[in-house]
């Protein structure tokens, strides 16, 4: 049996843990719990009660480091927002080192896989952007490429929900980077209608619908297709001479 005076002891130095694991300091709280984990081994006499203390706080630790890294992965989600992917890294590697230090396998295994799935979408996302950035630079055929790319690398990540939202927005963003090359194509043929040349205008015109095939399904695919085909069904009317 434990002395009174020594459980007493002991659930001091658990609430002390307690109250700076409340407070964020996670360190603080470790440094706390392995005091009562010592002061168990030294005054718990009892071996079956001592296994029975030391793995309840060796179990309080681990969760310890489980709330800590939800709080590093906080840190990484803003990081991320900003598009600063490189600290986010940085702090995907910290949580890394929190989950290795977890003594339960079943606890540590699920830290360390949450971590790791987080990373890989961290890699799409900061893919997406880099596309992004390089279609905001108009050059749409290497970012196509890179969007491509990019999306692939999600549908192998996201093989079970091809319908996820973050597929979704590479599509869209491949769709308007196409789009992009359209509009330029479409100026150019309008240019080409007014100053009279009307069959360069029709192939200009023709080559921009066929762009579109490469669209995924979406409501700017339509409405690119209806407005080009009456672009040029109305320079098919132009063609036709009067009797």
């Amino acid at each position: 049996m434990v002395k009174k005076s020594d459980l007493k002891k002991l659930n001091t130095i658990i609430q002390e843990g307690n109250e700076f694991k409340n407070l964020r300091k996670y360190n603080k709280a470790v440094e706390k719990y392995l005091e009562a984990l010592r002061f168990v081994e030294e005054k718990v006499k009892e071996p079956e009660e001592r296994e029975v203390e030391t793995t309840n706080i060796k179990s309080q630790i681990d969760q310890i480091y489980s709330v800590e890294i939800i709080d590093i992965i906080e840190t990484a989600s803003n990081f991320i927002n900003n598009n600063d992917f490189d600290n986010a890294y940085k702090t995907f590697d910290e949580a890394g080192r929190i989950a290795d230090k977890i003594v339960d396998k079943g606890l540590r295994d699920y830290e360390v896989n949450e971590i790791n799935y987080i990373i890989n979408k961290t890699k799409i996302e900061e893919s997406l952007f880099q596309a992004e950035t390089i279609k905001k630079e108009e050059q749409y055929d290497r970012a196509i490429s890179m969007l491509r790319d990019t999306l692939n690398a999600a549908k192998e990540f996201y093989m079970e929900d091809l319908e996820s939202e973050l597929i979704k927005k590479i599509e869209n963003s491949i769709n308007e980077t196409y789009s992009k090359k359209v509009n330029l194509l479409v100026e150019k043929a309008n240019q080409l209608k007014v100053s009279g040349d009307l069959d360069s205008a029709l192939k200009t015109f023709s080559e921009s619908l066929k762009l579109t095939e490469n669209y995924y399904e979406s409501q700017l695919k339509d409405t690119e297709i209806t407005n080009l085909i009456s672009l040029i069904n109305q320079i098919y009317s132009n063609k036709v001479k009067p009797i």
